[in-house]
């Protein structure tokens, strides 16, 4: 019984976790909406900017298309935070995507990062995609306890 009741923890905690990632979303989002908007013309890029990329066509992506299109990216880089921090501020599988699509997106960050910026991206996405394995479990914990078959499963 004492198991249970650790187990039950854990969930609680990663429910809380992902929850308190869903305001960090929306924290950036409105950053991004009200100053990084604010400067996201052509000036606001660094000389340089895409240099210390890993990747040769992330060096080109961010010069080539992100930094000419400035305004247009921060759009819908905030429209894209508002959804995942939505997201993640729900219950069940819809928390559960956000997880995985926000552990994705901070992955495609890192070789766009130099060192040591990168290595926050390695941390959250460790800990989103954990959190995503516990919420994951409670959810097929709950459907096999109520006894509903499982997607895809033959039926008894």
């Amino acid at each position: 019984m004492e198991h249970h009741g650790v187990v039950e923890s854990g969930h609680r905690t990663a429910r809380t976790l992902t929850r308190i990632l869903g305001v960090g979303y929306l924290v950036a989002a409105v950053f991004n909406a009200f100053y990084t908007l604010s400067v996201a013309d052509t000036a606001y890029w660094p000389d340089g900017f895409g240099e210390t990329t890993w990747l040769a066509p992330y060096a080109w992506l961010l010069e080539h298309v992100i930094q000419p299109n400035g305004v247009l990216f921060t759009i819908g880089l905030v429209v894209f935070e508002v959804i995942l921090g939505l997201h993640l501020l729900a219950r069940g599988r819809r928390a559960e995507d956000g997880l995985l699509v926000a552990t994705v997106f901070v992955l495609l960050l890192i070789p766009a990062l130099g060192f040591p910026n990168w290595l926050v991206n390695v941390g959250l996405a460790a800990l989103q995609l954990w959190l995503w394995s516990v919420l994951r479990h409670e959810r097929l914990g709950r459907v096999r306890a109520a006894g509903l078959p499982r997607i895809g499963s033959a039926p008894r």
